[in-house]
């Protein structure tokens, strides 16, 4: 990392500490943030996290190796303190409704489906833990 990495790290334990904090006991509260410039974070016990973080790394991965894929959030740091906590880019969507959004995604984008269809057909390290 570029940044001074304590530094970092106690933002992102402030900034999350602070979310917890003020949302807790909210109805629809997850133990994650979205932190500026551009950072989504989630915080959880590490053993929880590490299964998580393996995943988004393998895939993001495979994605950055395919042309056609789906832009997938990348694993920037992870560290473990007082709880886990797993930061990844954050994708802000410019446009959340594209007039064509049915269109585009009856039957679900050509995209996703080739990208869903190489991931399923491959081989997968033991750590990596696949739905049925």
């Amino acid at each position: 990392m570029s940044i001074n990495q304590a530094a970092f790290q106690a933002d992102i334990v402030t900034a999350c500490t602070k979310h917890k904090k003020e949302h807790w006991r909210d109805d629809d509260y997850r133990a994650c943030v979205v932190i500026e410039p551009g950072y989504f974070v989630k915080y959880d016990d590490y053993e929880t996290l590490q299964p998580q973080i393996a995943t988004q790394l393998y895939i993001s991965h495979y994605a950055e190796s395919q042309a056609d894929a789906p832009r997938i959030p990348k694993v920037i740091h992870h560290f473990e303190g007082d709880q886990g906590y797993f930061v990844m880019e954050y994708i802000k969507l410019s446009d959340p409704s594209p007039s064509d959004l049915p269109e585009s995604t009856v039957g679900g984008s050509s995209s996703f489906r080739t990208c869903h269809g190489s991931l399923r057909a491959r081989s997968y390290p033991p750590w990596v833990l696949q739905g049925q």
